[in-house]
């Protein structure tokens, strides 16, 4: 990680060619921004690299916002620290 204060929100910033004002917690990725269901997985790639944690493929299909991603972030993270035990 780069130091980055908050890497979940720049990710999903870029991905979805957003500038910071127009992201909200609870904004749909497809409905409110126009992103198609493979973003997602985009997003998933995108995290996995960055924050060297493992996203579930059944978690994706609950990525539909930046609240939710965060969940699958804190699960992802969660699971590292587990089994780096």
């Amino acid at each position: 990680m780069n130091g980055d204060p908050d890497p979940i929100r720049r990710i999903v910033l870029e991905l979805l060619e957003l500038d910071d004002s127009e992201l909200t917690e609870n904004g749909l990725f497809e409905e409110d921004y126009g992103a198609d269901s493979m973003m997602r997985i985009e997003i998933q790639a995108g995290l996995e690299a960055e924050l060297d944690i493992v996203i579930e493929n059944p978690e994706v299909a609950e990525m539909v916002n930046l609240a939710r991603v965060r969940g699958a972030v804190a699960r992802g993270r969660a699971a590292a620290a587990e089994s780096a035990r």
